[in-house]
């Protein structure tokens, strides 16, 4: 029993919480298998065990509530940036528009990892709003290319005939 409490209190300061959790276990169905001892050292023994036990389950239960703070931060932080992609995504200022994708993105980037599943959620919302904007916004350049490229037929035909008046003399 001395090497089973031994063991439990190395382990107090983990922070592999998975395999410490399951070694725990393990050390306990030792315990309760191991030979009853005098109670009053049988009682010490216990009370350091358990102990030990506590102590790294108490480290662990804060860990993971701080992590799940971290993460509904991020996913609140995810979501407000989400929000406002989302009304940009019909805008046709074309250039401020962009600009405002784009530091959009770099604070997504500086906002930090949430929860697996609710930033796959999150970023495919953004990527649809972002994506439907650029769309409308190639599909407009294209357009105005097209009439752009009429445009400057129209003048190189205006030039060869101006060309033809010259020299001017008069």
């Amino acid at each position: 029993k001395e090497k089973i409490v031994v063991e439990a209190e190395s382990l107090v300061e983990s922070v592999a919480w998975k395999v410490t959790t399951a070694r725990l276990k393990v050390l306990l169905e030792e315990w309760k298998k191991a030979p009853r001892l005098d109670k009053k050292v049988d009682a010490q023994l216990w009370k350091r065990f358990s102990s030990s036990r506590n102590k790294f389950d108490k480290r662990r239960r804060t860990h993971f509530a701080s992590l799940t703070q971290q993460q509904n931060q991020v996913k609140s932080s995810k979501e407000k940036i989400v929000s406002e992609a989302e009304s940009l995504a019909t805008s046709t200022d074309w250039v401020a528009t962009a600009r405002r994708y784009k530091s959009l993105m770099d604070e997504w980037k500086a906002t930090g990892r949430g929860k697996k599943n609710d930033d796959a959620k999150l970023w495919n919302r953004f990527k649809a709003a972002q994506d439907t904007f650029f769309a409308a916004k190639n599909a407009d350049l294209e357009k105005r290319e097209v009439t752009m490229s009429a445009n400057l037929d129209k003048r190189n035909a205006l030039i060869i005939e101006i060309e033809k008046l010259l020299p001017i003399t008069d």
